[in-house]
């Protein structure tokens, strides 16, 4: 029975391609992207690619599978640390969980652009959508059920599907990235706090 442990120095390998990949990728698109530019930029040959990665899908699910665990990760801590006080409404609840969740994303122009490029892959390309779409969907899930958690432990419930609620959250946040990195004001800073904040308030409902 083989085993799925990945040793510490494979993994800082697929880590630095994976970064090496991002940094690519947000400035030439996932097909723009050559696997020798990869290499080059995370310092390694064509082998030490292949041997980690099959191929550009492989490398890609890698990718969005890191950034799922970061969103997971922040998102739990988010919860841990959010407590709720007796002189506090519902809604300053609602935003100052979402302050601290926004201000610990990376919010960096490579993430934000290698998310949207990663979309557009599985868009252009039918033999990643499928890969594109579980990942989203496990993501979405692991999101959502902790979120749910976190509601019921303060005596809340969604009104839709946890997972369409999170969607809507995730449509909205991201949003508010584009439009960071694009100057614009419009839909940035307090303003997308004070949309997500009211976007949660409208889905749940007391239990």
């Amino acid at each position: 029975m083989g085993s799925d442990v990945v040793s510490p120095r494979r993994a800082a390998t697929r880590d630095r391609l994976c970064d090496a990949a991002m940094g690519v990728i947000a400035e030439k698109g996932v097909l723009g992207a050559s696997i020798e530019e990869i290499c080059d930029a995370a310092g390694f040959t064509r082998g030490a690619f292949y041997s980690n990665f099959a191929g550009r899908d492989e490398l890609c699910a890698a990718i969005m599978e890191r950034q799922a665990s970061v969103a997971l990760a922040l998102l739990g801590d988010t919860v841990a640390h959010v407590r709720s006080s007796p002189d506090e409404s519902l809604d300053e609840l609602i935003e100052r969980a979402v302050k601290m969740f926004l201000s610990a994303q990376p919010g960096d122009r490579p993430s934000i652009l290698v998310t949207q490029e990663l979309q557009l892959y599985a868009a252009r390309e039918p033999a990643f959508a499928p890969v594109y779409t579980e990942q989203q969907r496990r993501g979405m899930t692991a999101l959502s059920e902790l979120v749910a958690r976190a509601l019921t432990a303060h005596g809340y419930a969604w009104t839709i599907d946890p997972v369409d609620a999170v969607g809507v959250l995730y449509a909205v946040h991201n949003h508010g990235e584009l439009s960071t990195i694009l100057g614009s004001g419009s839909f940035a800073g307090e303003r997308r706090i004070r949309l997500l904040t009211q976007v949660v308030r409208s889905l749940i409902r007391p239990i």
